[in-house]
């Protein structure tokens, strides 16, 4: 994903390029916007701040800060809920989402999974379309937990896995074929596409009456490969293949105050 606030983005083709605008879920930044093809789904909301914002979110903020929220578990009741949407190229895309307070006022579990597939926009010639043409097949699930012993302490704790198996552009054949249907082409390279992430992140927040303390922490862990015919067609031996893995910890510590003393 290229994201741009106010114009603003970075100009890296490179997954390994810093992004110019910092992406958030949950409140953990994400080191590679790559990452937040797995949030879209069971959202609360999404926050935007219009940048700069190097003064509180650092560097990779310069364009702004966005911030992926999702739903938390509540202690209401037990409900859950399926969204379904079924389109052209056999698309299908199913989201189920499941609540279930186990104690109560004290712990709550909430679940939601994602399934989207649809099928490419070209017809390759010699090897499969499964993964050329914009085909999708992604899979995701969230698993979160809320734990609040006291009416001064509260610990959620979220898991997130996350596979696409599809998505690699088609790409116009070099050199040209007169005459030729872009929807129809032959390859010479098998086209394969494959991204898996795994996220577990925590947040503890204890109420000091004057003030409160918030401790963030996450863990990260996502692998990437792909191989493409760059040049569309079956002249050119023009082929991507690259394979990207990643891993990011990290921790964060807030102090906010009540807001009403002399000192905030």
């Amino acid at each position: 994903p290229t994201i741009a606030l106010r114009g603003i983005s970075s100009s890296s083709p490179l997954p390994t390029g810093d992004p110019a605008v910092a992406t958030h879920v949950n409140g953990v930044y994400l080191g590679r916007p790559g990452a937040t093809r797995a949030a879209f789904y069971d959202l609360e909301r999404v926050e935007v701040l219009r940048g700069p914002q190097g003064i509180l979110y650092g560097r990779n903020a310069t364009g702004g800060s966005i911030n992926i929220i999702s739903n938390k578990p509540t202690f209401d009741s037990a409900n859950g809920s399926i969204d379904l949407q079924f389109g052209n190229y056999n698309r299908t895309n199913v989201t189920a989402v499941a609540n279930l307070p186990v104690v109560e006022d004290t712990l709550a579990i909430r679940i939601a999974g994602t399934y989207d597939q649809r099928d490419s926009f070209v017809e390759t010639l010699g090897v499969s379309n499964d993964s050329y043409g914009n085909a999708i097949d992604e899979k995701g699930v969230r698993i979160q937990g809320l734990y609040t012993p006291t009416d001064e302490f509260s610990l959620l704790v979220g898991y997130t896995h996350y596979e696409n198996d599809g998505g690699v552009a088609a790409t116009q054949p070099i050199p040209p074929r007169p005459g030729s249907d872009p929807f129809i082409q032959s390859l010479n390279t098998q086209p394969l596409f494959s991204d898996e992430q795994d996220m577990v992140w925590w947040e503890a927040n204890y109420d000091m009456g004057w003030g409160s303390v918030t401790y963030l922490g996450s863990w990260f862990d996502g692998t990437s490969s792909v191989q493409n015919d760059n040049d569309g067609g079956p002249v050119l031996p023009l082929v991507l293949r690259q394979t990207l893995s990643g891993e990011q910890l990290s921790h964060e510590i807030r102090l906010n105050s009540e807001g009403n003393e002399k000192l905030d």
